[in-house]
């Protein structure tokens, strides 16, 4: 069952990143008007009150997955295809991707560096070759690098319902 679930996320993340290269051209213009948001909004999905964040680089301390928490971190690096993932630091050298749900939202592909609010849940999940080469790529990694990627990594991950800017 979670084997599916992986499948299908990593299915429509592939679908929702890569829509800028479809070849229907009315296509295209549609999906862009649907996905595209204002570039210097404070809030991208949900909108929600930031009480009590954990800082980003607490999470492996904390207990009790898979129930809503607020984060405060720094954003590390963006999906450079559609805005459609960030990656945030756990810890020296570990990070955690988040995704936001139901690709209901972005957010902009120049966000890195910056602080944000994260809302959402937070599970330990089994990623795949295909999904991490898969995000290699929507990272701009180079095809040696990409190929590199052979084995499974277990994971913690964020599907998140809003991100918001620290002001």
């Amino acid at each position: 069952m979670k084997k599916i679930a992986l499948f299908t996320m990593v299915a429509a993340l592939a679908i929702s990143c890569n829509s800028s290269t479809s070849t229907d051209s009315s296509k295209e213009e549609t999906s862009k008007e649907e996905t595209s948001q204002d570039e210097n909004a404070l809030v991208f999905g949900e909108d929600f009150t930031p009480e009590n964040p954990v800082p980003s680089t607490k999470v492996l301390a904390m207990e009790g997955l898979n129930s809503p928490v607020v984060l405060e971190a720094e954003v590390k690096a963006v999906c450079q295809n559609s805005g459609c993932w960030l990656d945030v630091p756990l810890s020296e050298g570990e990070d955690m991707k988040v995704t936001f749900k139901d690709y209901g939202f972005f957010v902009p592909k120049d966000m890195a560096g910056e602080k944000v609010y994260i809302k959402g849940d937070i599970s330990l999940d089994t990623l795949s070759v295909d999904y991490l080469r898969h995000m290699a790529e929507d990272a701009g990694k180079d095809s040696t690098e990409i190929a590199s990627i052979t084995e499974e990594e277990v994971k913690l991950t964020m599907v998140a319902t809003g991100v918001r800017r620290v002001e």
